[in-house]
């Protein structure tokens, strides 16, 4: 046995010299390009998001080998040593860009936004940040929401914690079977990586927005790279040059083929990952070795870190210093100044706190756990005071706001009121008060009892209005769009003396056909709700109407034959509703609200003086097809509610109207401003159903 044990022991890598490996460098240089790339030039670089990809199998070769390599010669790990080491070599640089990113953000950053960014950034110095997304992402509101500066950090997050996670694995597998063959490491970690694989094809299939941030599916493309470290011997030598060419090739194509719809990071990961592979497993003898070694790319692979780092909060937050999307201009400072910063702090930050003969004392384990515990915790304390204070803020500001208001409650001349020519009312009756702040515009309306999750099928219903005594029955259907509008049908059933019936799903309206989601196991619950939808009002007495409303953004179904998505998602629509307009009930379906710029609330926020300068043109803002007119025209007993009058002038979609913010979001009007269109959804159903 203990032959076996030496026959498979683990021979140094090139990489493992002292002289850094060209190839590798090489690899470095060529990620942190693609990354950059992709954020500054999407449409160029469309799948340049595979650059950290790349940095995944890189860490786990090298890391991998480290270890297992002390692991055979000593028989354990000094895990301080080692995670001191970690420490050392990555917070220095990521610390500095978090405290300079902080400041930036208080400087430059609206309120309605700080909160999110502070405590993203104190969960970035806790190397936690890519669960705090992946929680996030979940939230169907929260999908739309803009990035922080501090989102890159879910890459080092990960890195971090495949860092902690690794070395325990390999100890513990060295003291449960006393072996530390490379053959034995190889199959732990073989097995490992085959489970992270497996369930990160699965959990992209089921819940991409998680799949994408999570530790566990991203395993095992760090576990690829430590695989290849356990290998003795690099390609052979008639196969270097072809190897290394197929897996630059291999890189670059997934770089320019994929874009962000691709199903990421299930199997389709696997190019990127074996293309580094290839790249590695070729040796210091590849041509790819040889080319590296030109000065600047080397130099740049010694930089990647450090650029990788900076080059995010300068693309989020130049947008708030200079009030614009970002130009040509912008995107090529940003990508000097990148680099600029990234020399900087390498030379004066990162390398004395590595090699500084002076500051060998705080490199040691336990000095290293003091200061890196004292920087979390100041940052994650600043964190809960920026927050703490600008809630106290945006809460003093929306109260005064509100104060205008009489009595607290919607006056007469407020949000889409001043629409109406009667009330006799100036466009801003309260001068430049926002109401909602647009701070708090977008809070959560949807109610358990009412509201169906993505991972569901069931129909949840809640009850608006009187219980008996009341003069229609109503039923109220859709996405959250239409469970948008919940306290406009409770003040509409209050005042109507009907019955509202109300029930929603989370990006899923009511249909007969499938809507066009990539996400299948989302598919077939929203399928399935439909169904059951169906279902549970046919089981019912017939209703007198029914409202329906859906998000004309998410809404296209999945065509039979010849269809379009267009045609398929009118006769979608219209087959559902004639089940129950061939029982007498009247369908009132209402056309979905105009789609507004991702950053509206942090732009009305920005620019109080003037909101709608924010706004988008009428053309731009109703550019996606809805549905509802066409599927109206195709079913009897069917009419349309069209709000686009009362959310649209003929130039422009506002998103302040009569000191209303009208949106929470891109795309969800705000609950105050909903209220306010009660008289006018009112009126029209009224006449619908007095045809």
């Amino acid at each position: 046995m203990a032959a076996a044990v030496t026959d498979l022991t683990v021979a140094a890598h090139p990489s493992d010299n002292s002289k850094q490996r060209a190839d590798i460098q090489g690899l470095r240089a060529i990620a942190v390009i693609l990354v950059l790339f992709f954020h500054l030039w999407p449409n160029r670089v469309s799948g340049g998001y595979i650059g950290v990809d790349v940095f995944f199998v890189i860490s786990g070769f090298l890391i991998t080998g480290h270890l297992v390599r002390e692991l055979q010669s000593t028989g354990k790990l000094n895990l301080g040593r080692f995670w001191a080491r970690r420490a050392v070599r990555l917070l220095p640089a990521s610390l500095t860009v978090i405290f300079a990113t902080f400041v930036a953000v208080l400087i430059l950053v609206p309120d309605s936004l700080r909160s999110q960014f502070v405590w993203e950034g104190a969960a970035s110095a806790g190397y936690i940040v890519n669960w705090l997304l992946a929680a996030n992402s979940v939230d169907y509101l929260a999908a739309d929401s803009l990035a922080s500066p501090f989102q890159h950090f879910w890459t080092l997050s990960v890195e971090e914690q495949f860092y902690i996670i690794v070395p325990l694995i390999l100890l513990a597998a060295v003291l449960v079977t006393r072996r530390r063959s490379a053959r034995q490491f190889g199959i732990i970690l073989g097995f490992t990586a085959a489970a992270s694989l497996g369930y990160g094809i699965w959990l992209t299939a089921t819940t991409p927005s998680v799949a994408y941030f999570s530790t566990f599916t991203r395993a095992w493309e760090f576990l690829a790279g430590g695989l290849l470290s356990l290998v003795p011997r690099t390609l052979p030598r008639r196969l270097v040059g072809v190897g290394s060419a197929l897996g630059i090739f291999g890189i670059f194509v997934a770089a320019f083929i994929l874009d962000e719809s691709a199903a990421f990071p299930g199997w389709i990961a696997g190019l990127p990952v074996v293309s580094t592979m290839l790249v590695i497993s070729a040796g210091s003898g590849s041509w790819v070795n040889k080319t590296a070694r030109f000065g600047p790319v080397m130099w740049l692979g010694n930089l990647s870190y450090s650029i990788y780092l900076w080059h995010w909060p300068l693309v989020v937050l130049l947008p708030y210093a200079t009030g614009g999307p970002l130009k040509t201009i912008d995107k090529v400072s940003i990508a000097i100044a990148s680099i600029t910063l990234a020399w900087v702090s390498q030379r004066f930050i990162e390398n004395p706190v590595r090699f500084a003969v002076k500051l060998r004392r705080f490199r040691q384990p336990r000095a290293v756990f003091v200061w890196m515990t004292a920087a979390v915790v100041t940052i994650a304390a600043g964190a809960l005071g920026v927050s703490t204070y600008t809630t106290y803020k945006i809460g003093v500001a929306d109260a005064a706001a509100r104060a205008q208001l009489d009595g607290g409650t919607a006056p007469k001349c407020y949000g889409a009121a001043v629409l109406d020519p009667s009330n006799g009312c100036p466009p801003n009756p309260y001068g430049t008060a926002l109401i909602p702040d647009p701070a708090v515009s977008g809070v959560d309306v949807n109610r358990a009892e009412c509201w169906t999750g993505v991972d569901s099928s069931e129909v949840h219903v809640c009850q608006l209005g009187p219980e008996s005594g009341y003069t229609r029955a109503m039923f109220a259907v859709g996405d959250s769009h239409n469970s948008g509008l919940i306290q406009m049908y409770e003040a509409m059933a209050t005042e109507m003396n009907w019955r509202i019936d109300l029930t929603g799903h989370n990006g899923c309206y009511w249909s007969a056909r499938e809507t066009d989601d990539p996400n299948l196991p989302r598919r077939e619950k929203c399928t399935q709700w439909k169904s059951n939808i169906t279902q549970w009002l046919n089981d019912r007495p017939a209703y007198d109407a029914i409202f329906t409303m859906h998000a004309s953004s998410r809404s296209q179904s999945v065509p039979i034959g010849a269809e379009t998505k267009d045609e398929a998602t009118v006769n979608g629509m219209s087959k559902a509703w004639s089940t129950q307009t061939s029982r007498g009930a009247t369908i009132l379906a209402i056309r979905d609200n105009p789609v507004q710029r991702s950053d509206v609330k942090s732009c009305i926020d920005r620019h109080r003086e003037d909101p709608n300068s924010c706004a988008l043109p009428r053309s731009k803002a109703l550019a996606w097809f809805e549905g509802s007119k066409e599927a109206v025209a195709a079913t009897p007993g069917a009419y349309l509610i069209d709000l686009t009058p009362l959310l649209c002038n003929s130039e422009i979609c506002p998103v302040v109207i009569g000191n209303a913010v009208v949106y929470s979001d891109r795309d969800h009007l705000t609950t105050e401003f909903a209220r306010s269109l009660t008289p006018f959804i009112e009126r029209a159903a009224s006449a619908a159903l007095d045809r």
